[in-house]
C-alpha cells in the first residue's frame, strides 16, 4: 500500500512539474524575444534621430557659408556596425549611412558632406562605438571635391 501511495506521489510530483516547465518555457521565450525586439527598435529610433541632426545641421552649416562650424553631443548606441558618407557629385547625391544590426539606415543630403581627409580623422570603430561622441561640421573650400564648398563630418 505504501509503494502506490510513494509511486502516486511521484507520479504527480513529476506532472506538476511537467505543467510548470511547459508553462514557463514559452513565456521565457516570448520574454526575450520582446526585450531583443524593444532593444533594436530602440537603436533604430536613436540612429534615426542623430541621422536627421546631422543632415539638418550640415544643412544648416552649408548655406551659412565658408568656415561655419557647428559641434554637436550625441549619445550612439550600441549595435553600429559601420557609418560612411556616400558622395556622388556628378548626381549631386551625398548620403550618410548607418549600418545597425544587420540593417542599413541611409539619410540623404541636399548639400555635400564629406568625411575628413585627414589620416588619423577617418571613421573607424571607435567611431561608432556606443556613447558620447562629438561631431563636428564645418563649411570648408576644396577644388579637389569639384564643388565651391562642402561640409566635413567629424565624429570623434
Amino acid at each position: 500500500m505504501f509503494k502506490t501511495k510513494k509511486s502516486q506521489a511521484a507520479m504527480e510530483y513529476l506532472i506538476v512539474s511537467a505543467v510548470l516547465i511547459m508553462i514557463i518555457l514559452p513565456a521565457v521565450y516570448v520574454f526575450y524575444n520582446y526585450s531583443h525586439t524593444t532593444t533594436k527598435e530602440i537603436s533604430l529610433a536613436r540612429v534615426n534621430d542623430i541621422g536627421k541632426k546631422i543632415i539638418h545641421t550640415a544643412e544648416q552649416v552649408y548655406f551659412l557659408g565658408e568656415d561655419s562650424k557647428i559641434t554637436m553631443i550625441v549619445n550612439m548606441p550600441e549595435d553600429i556596425e559601420d557609418i560612411s558618407i556616400l558622395p556622388e557629385d556628378t548626381k549631386n547625391i551625398y548620403e550618410l549611412v548607418f549600418n545597425i544590426a544587420e540593417t542599413e539606415v541611409v539619410f540623404w543630403s541636399d548639400v555635400p558632406i564629406r568625411e575628413p581627409k585627414e589620416p588619423n580623422m577617418v571613421y573607424d570603430e571607435t567611431t561608432w562605438s556606443p556613447g558620447q561622441k562629438e561631431i563636428t561640421l564645418e563649411a570648408k573650400v576644396d577644388s579637389d571635391y569639384g564643388v565651391p564648398y562642402f561640409v566635413e563630418v567629424q565624429i570623434k
